[in-house]
């Protein structure tokens, strides 16, 4: 996962932290809409992370800028 990767589940998360809050309050409470809450959640989380969009492919180009600016430290030391 990128930067631009994380930086995007990140605001994904960010939109479902609530959703898991009051699904997590109304389960607990024993309301079976909570789950519901939930499920919807976590189908938000998963669809950022494992389904392809557009703006996924216009965003290859600024990964690899990325990728290059910030290289992983482990790549570097076994170049050396």
């Amino acid at each position: 996962m990128g930067i631009i990767d994380t930086i995007t589940f990140a605001g994904t998360l960010a939109l479902a932290a609530p959703l898991i809050v009051f699904g997590a309050q109304r389960a607990l409470a024993g309301d079976a809409l909570g789950f519901a809450f939930l499920a919807i959640a976590a189908l938000m989380l998963a669809a950022e992370r494992y389904l392809v969009t557009p703006s996924d492919l216009l965003g290859k180009p600024f990964q690899a800028v990325a990728g290059v600016v910030a290289k992983d430290p482990e790549t570097d030391a076994d170049e050396e």
